[in-house]
């Protein structure tokens, strides 16, 4: 697959680019928004785990008892991003995509959680904090005879498939669109690390997505390959030629999805496996992974109100088989064992979907009032190494079932209530709580808790949007934690429950 699709790509790019060039008129638009976010949070994760692990395969809240824990959080965050298109007609455009970020109102400099220099928020501004987040050229395919549609980009761009489960990145590298009615294709090839150009340390991304339009609905599915030749990314073993990186990995992600409309109902279901192996290149045994999760979304429209209900299930790994990480020759719970399985659903490395998955306030991050774009919050969140290597995203090791309901007031205001419960599927331990027995193994909960939400949608102008939320936590004992930082000494509480109140100002334009 790899060659076939590498060679579809490269053709479709010199057939483009050896096509004769005619005089178009430039159109240059511009595009973006500003979000303002404000958050007042207890309980929920803002530090790294306190296990010190820097992946979040398992670990704590990030809770101890003389910093955090009980204690009422406050911040405010702004993001600025701002795109420039230039347009030659339909058939050729460029587009540059700048971000830039405060992760807090006041951070120093650098800012103490953030190392991608987004930190325009400090004291006296001046900041260098511009950031470049895509560069791509869009161009239609000219027709040689061959009726297919296609649109080829080529660039750093959005890399992504079916975000709110799976995938979405900025990455470098050549995608094609192609639709003959009713079928839609789109090939991907990323390269996500080249490391030095004469080694065989580098790795690559080569993807299909395939729909159809069945009517009122449409099917689907995906494969998406991540040959990695070094794992994870930041292995600092590729710095010189005759270094080798520890680790190598090969990972599929599997995936076939439907959305429609169903009489009065709209859906949206996804299905999404993984399997692959982690190869230890320092005389470890390999860790073999393979999870899966499922969503199902349907809504009822009517009138002013939409009402809904969400399931979610993604399987969580065996904790006396899997370390914090994952990789070959990492600890796992039980002495003298290092890990072999991962049997959890992951997402792959620098994949964001965990913000795009936006369930709920506390436990998951719905972004458009939490401020998650800006920093995210819930305690699933990736910390650390989740740019470099795979982790549990938002789903893994969790399922939930959801219902809500939204009523548009006015033109100008509505307002959201929602109910979840959150389970654990975790094997011999706990997703999030690190809590102990007194023995010194994981406990082994199932109960996340129940979570209400509270949303509201006021349109100030008609580009100027004020959100304002609020969300509890009834924390159940999956949530309980080990705060004592001591390795072997136990102390476990069960933090208040935890909650949140956000708020962001948006200006699109």
């Amino acid at each position: 697959m790899k060659k076939i699709l590498l060679v579809v790509l490269s053709g479709m790019l010199v057939v483009a680019l050896g096509a004769t060039a005619y005089a178009q008129k430039l159109e240059f638009t511009a595009s973006g928004r500003v979000e303002v976010s404000g958050v007042m949070q207890q309980n929920i994760q803002t530090a790294p785990f306190v296990d010190g692990s820097t992946n979040s395969l398992f670990g704590g809240i990030g809770l101890t008892e003389n910093a955090n824990l009980d204690k009422t959080a406050t911040y405010w965050g702004e993001r600025f991003t701002l795109f420039f298109n230039a347009a030659m007609g339909k058939e050729l455009s460029g587009t540059v995509a700048f971000e830039m970020d405060s992760t807090r109102w006041g951070e120093r400099t650098p800012a103490a959680n953030n190392t991608n220099g987004a930190f325009m928020g400090r004291w006296n501004a001046d900041a260098v904090a511009v950031e470049i987040k895509n560069a791509y050229i869009d161009f239609g395919l000219p027709y040689i005879g061959i009726p297919i549609p296609t649109t080829i980009r080529v660039g750093v761009q959005p890399i992504g498939t079916r975000p709110w489960i799976f995938n979405t990145a900025d990455g470098a590298g050549i995608t094609a669109s192609m639709k003959v009615d009713p079928l839609q294709i789109n090939l991907v090839w990323g390269k996500a690390v080249e490391g030095l150009d004469a080694a065989a340390d580098d790795a690559d991304v080569y993807g299909v997505n395939t729909s159809v339009a069945l009517g009122a609905i449409s099917v689907g599915g995906y494969a998406f390959w991540y040959n990695m030749n070094t794992y994870p990314f930041n292995d600092a073993n590729t710095a010189a030629y005759g270094t080798t990186p520890r680790n190598s990995a090969s990972m599929w992600w599997l995936g076939a999805y439907s959305d429609g409309k169903l009489g009065p109902l709209n859906y949206n279901f996804d299905f999404v496996l993984d399997t692959g192996t982690v190869e230890s290149r320092r005389g470890f045994s390999d860790v073999d992974y393979q999870g899966w999760a499922t969503r199902v979304h349907v809504a009822f429209p009517w009138e002013k109100f939409n009402f809904g209900v969400v399931g979610m299930y993604a399987t969580g790994s065996d904790r006396e088989k899997t370390s914090s990480s994952g990789l070959p020759g990492t600890a796992t719970t039980v002495a003298g064992r290092n890990s072999t399985d991962v049997d959890g659903y992951v997402i792959p490395p620098g994949s964001e979907s965990w913000a795009a998955f936006g369930e709920s306030l506390v436990y998951y991050s719905m972004g458009r009032y939490d401020g998650s774009g800006i920093a995210p919050v819930g305690m699933y969140m990736p910390l650390g190494n989740y740019g470099n290597q795979m982790t549990r995203g938002a789903q893994g090791g969790s399922w939930m079932a959801k219902a809500y309901a939204t009523f548009k007031a006015t033109p100008w205001y509505s307002i959201t209530f929602q109910g979840l419960y959150i389970g654990d599927t975790t094997d011999n331990g706990n997703t999030v709580g690190n809590a102990l027995k007194t023995n010194g193994t994981p406990q082994d909960d199932s109960d996340i808790g129940w979570e209400l939400n509270l949303m509201n949608d006021i349109s100030i102008y008609k580009n100027l949007t004020w959100t304002i939320a609020g969300g509890y936590l009834f924390a159940g004992d999956a949530l309980d934690q080990n705060v004592v930082s001591t390795p072997g000494a136990i102390r476990n509480v069960s933090p208040d429950n935890p909650w949140i109140i956000a708020t962001k100002l948006t200006y699109a334009f």
